[in-house]
């Protein structure tokens, strides 16, 4: 949909008015009659309006008059209709129902939805309108304000660029091939030079939203040059929440892009959402299932910011079934040549600067993005502000917060971890082989690359995610694997609800890890006798293993027997299993020795004899089957806080609390029954005897 704001004039005709009711000019000397005008207008809105002509395709709103002239609103749908045609049809009509001779148009602009919405508001208080929120619900344009996305709207230049223009646009920002080979195959002579739909969409990846804006500026000028899009009007949706899903805005926005181009920030919300495919996957659904609908005539840019990505690759991962998708990548240059850039960045903003500045404004190093240089381009103008323009602030002392330095590399975090030495000796083999395998690879020994591919087995609670995701971080640092990516899924991640959806589901999984580690915990449960969508499952796992054997490590996890029974039902995956590793049930003093880093960290400390509790609670609750492990640990000394916190307010009722109180915990914060901790209890609720 493209909007347009047109102005209307005529002459009236050099008969005498028989029929005041034809009349479509007024002498405001003359009482009455500007506002009887008004109202034959106000008449002529009601017979035009929304989708007037016989296609549907344009809808006409008068919002303004004075005296032989009109300001018309269009609003119409390019791929059926055409400006030329709405002024036609309105001329049409206006010569059959007024006395009117000589109509003309002019300054025809094409306006943003928020424009457009404005112009109906204004005809709305001149009564020459219904009211306007009407119109606009009825058109579906009412989706702006809603709290679970951000939406801008921007119109391109009025211009057409040529190829030469665009490569030169192209190399004004240092643009990387992926983005030079794209304008080569818009501007082809291959091509037809009439718009028919999207043949393609498009993935802008960048550091930075001002060197993803660069490029989308170019691909949306050098589309709209070449009729690849119908108007200039680019709607940009961002800051996207995690219930942003069964959004009838979100289908408007898309719906009426037609012809246009969207483009979608995949960086999520500014919440630390941790897994963005757990907290997303319904916004996923939704998203995908809209941007196939309507692909064919809307543009869609995903926009993945290499410093945030959001939700880019479960997104994008599940969109690749059904939609064709190019990677367009920010490009990069030697140093002198981003020099060069930031020296003309700078002086586009209007900011002089000192070659000195620009060397120290980059870190060392031969080869940068230009998501770099627009970070140094930032920097320089920050230190402007108090250096040039403002510099009563030069020497002014600003607040300086020092923040903690707990950066631990992962490799030092696995070591650290309480117990597991088995685990580490063997985590400890299996990077160490990797290294020896580059080696010979890199000597031409051997460039045959192994599966990698692992199963880990133990009782809930024994750590197996949490080493999983650090072993996926190792890895990646150590160079065995091209990302560290770390997609964790069950069941429910991979069985899909009907025919055919399994493994497409599974399939768009392992695109989503590819280059990093795929975890399926609780493997087993895809065999379900109740769903034959689970063989389904286990199949496609099979293929794609095999498929990504050297970019994508699997991880199943699960309990022993019942990983032990899978594997055995399915010979195919046992055979491709290079690594199983098996995590024991926590002792009782490595449960202690975890409880105290857990109270720790939440700044509490244990007196002697708390520990003593803990160390019997630990000594029986050991004893009993599947007893949790560290969630046990964590449950219990939730429950010592909440018993910490009834202590202190009754002991201390009417006095001032220290600080010491307050971090201290007693033995009997820690009175619970441990054996009604265990797998057996299955009570709803909280009691401090647990």
């Amino acid at each position: 949909m493209n909007f347009y704001n047109v102005l209307v004039t005529y002459e009236s005709t050099s008969i005498p008015f028989v029929n005041e009711d034809r009349k479509l000019t007024y002498d405001s000397s003359t009482p009455g009659e500007k506002e009887a005008c008004y109202r034959r207008v106000a008449a002529l809105n009601e017979e035009l309006g929304i989708k007037c002509t016989s296609n549907k395709s344009t809808s006409i709103f008068v919002h303004c008059v004075t005296n032989n002239t009109l300001c018309v609103a269009f609003a119409i749908d390019l791929e059926h209709g055409s400006l030329q045609g709405a002024k036609k049809y309105l001329s049409e009509y206006i010569y059959k129902n007024f006395d009117v001779v000589n109509i003309k148009y002019s300054e025809q602009n094409e306006f943003a939805v928020e424009d457009f919405c404005k112009l109906l508001y204004g005809g709305t208080r001149k009564d020459l309108l219904k009211p306007a929120h009407e119109i606009i619900e009825e058109l579906g344009l009412d989706y702006f304000g809603n709290n679970q996305y951000k939406i801008k709207e921007e119109m391109l230049e009025d211009k057409k660029i040529s190829l030469k223009e665009a490569r030169r646009k192209a190399t004004k920002i240092l643009a990387d091939k992926s983005l030079m080979d794209e304008i080569e195959r818009i501007y082809s002579e291959d091509n037809t030079k009439k718009y028919y739909g999207n043949p393609v969409h498009y993935e802008v990846i960048a550091s930075n939203k001002a060197a993803a804006d660069d490029i989308i500026n170019v691909l949306t000028l050098s589309l709209k040059s070449n009729k690849r899009l119908l108007g200039k009007r680019i709607s940009r949706i961002s800051e996207i929440t995690n219930l942003c899903y069964d959004e009838e805005d979100v289908e408007n926005i898309f719906s009426n892009a037609r012809g246009g181009a969207v483009v979608i920030d995949m960086s999520g919300s500014e919440e630390d959402h941790g897994n963005y495919a757990s907290s997303y996957h319904e916004v996923i659904d939704y998203f995908t299932a809209q941007a196939e609908k309507y692909q064919l005539n809307t543009l869609f840019i995903f926009v993945e910011l290499t410093n945030h990505p959001g939700f880019s690759k479960p997104l994008l991962s599940k969109m690749q079934e059904n939609m064709d998708i190019v990677e367009l990548r920010e490009g990069s240059a030697s140093r002198n040549v981003v020099k060069d850039f930031i020296k003309e960045e700078c002086k586009r903003r209007g900011l002089k600067t000192q070659d000195e500045d620009v060397e120290q404004s980059l870190s060392e190093g031969d080869l940068f993005t230009v998501g770099e240089a627009y970070v140094a381009v930032n920097t320089l103008y920050k230190d402007s502000l108090k250096n040039t323009w403002y510099k009563a602030y030069k020497k002014v002392s600003c607040v300086a917060i020092e923040a903690d330095e707990c950066h631990e590399e992962a490799y030092e975090k696995l070591m650290k971890m309480v117990g597991l030495s088995e685990v580490k000796k063997i985590i400890g083999n299996i990077i160490d082989a990797e290294k020896i395998r580059k080696m010979r690879s890199q000597m031409g020994i051997d460039n045959n690359k192994q599966s990698m591919h692992m199963i880990f087995t133990g009782n809930p609670g024994s750590a197996k995610t949490t080493v999983a995701r650090l072993l996926a971080e190792i890895l990646y640092k150590e160079g065995v694997t091209e990302s560290d990516t770390f997609i964790e899924c069950g069941r429910a991640d991979l069985v899909g609800k009907y025919v055919g959806w399994t493994a497409r589901t599974v399939r768009a999984k392992f695109r989503e890890a590819k280059g990093g580690v795929l975890f399926i915990d609780e493997a087993y449960s895809l065999v379900d006798d109740s769903n034959t969508f689970g063989d389904e499952a286990i199949n496609t796992i099979v293929q794609e293993m095999e498929n990504n054997r050297e970019e994508t490590i699997v991880i199943f996890a699960g309990y022993p027997e019942k990983m032990k029974s899978f594997l055995d039902k399915n010979e195919g995956l046992r055979s491709r299993i290079a690594f199983h590793v098996d995590f024991p049930d926590y002792n009782a003093d490595e449960l202690c020795e975890i409880l105290e880093l857990m109270a720790k960290q939440k700044g509490y400390s244990l007196s002697d004899d708390a520990k003593k509790k803990c160390q019997d609670i630990f000594l029986e609750v050991c004893t009993k089957p599947e007893f949790g492990n560290g969630r046990f640990v964590r449950t219990l000394l939730e429950q010592a806080e909440m018993a910490q916190a009834s202590r202190i307010l009754k002991e201390n009722k009417g006095k001032k609390i220290k600080r010491d109180l307050l971090n201290e915990m007693k033995a009997e914060d820690f009175e619970v029954n441990a054996s009604k901790c265990t797998k057996e209890t299955k009570k709803i609720g909280f009691s401090v005897d647990c």
